[in-house]
């Protein structure tokens, strides 16, 4: 199936792969951005003060921290990407939003086939 035949069947949530929810979320109009684990453990490692530490640790106590940096009520990770990423559309629009208006327009204007 290719993604445009995707636009509006039903994702099964259980069989979904995280590709198929980020497809699923873009064909309906959203711009999607995910984190993981193995985006937390690079950033962790970079960490000089905490990159000793992170060596003594198991992989399942390495695996358990990130979740707990991705998943933690009190850290407002949603709020922080949430608000940078509202920063991040208001300059796309500041540079590219005369481009997309035209752009727009001009496809208004263009007769329908």
């Amino acid at each position: 199936m290719t993604e445009q035949e995707n636009v509006g069947a039903a994702v099964n949530l259980e069989a979904a792969t995280t590709d198929d929810l980020i497809k699923e979320l873009r064909s309906r109009g959203l711009v999607v951005s995910a984190w993981n684990i193995e985006d937390v453990r690079p950033i962790l490692g970079d960490d000089e003060e905490f990159a000793e530490r992170l060596e003594d640790m198991s992989g399942e106590e390495v695996n358990d921290l990130c979740e707990a940096v991705l998943l933690h009520p009190d850290n407002k990770l949603e709020d922080i990407l949430a608000e940078r990423g509202n920063t991040h559309l208001a300059d796309f629009w500041s540079m590219y939003g005369k481009d997309v208006v035209s752009e727009w327009d001009a496809e208004r204007a263009a007769p329908k086939a």
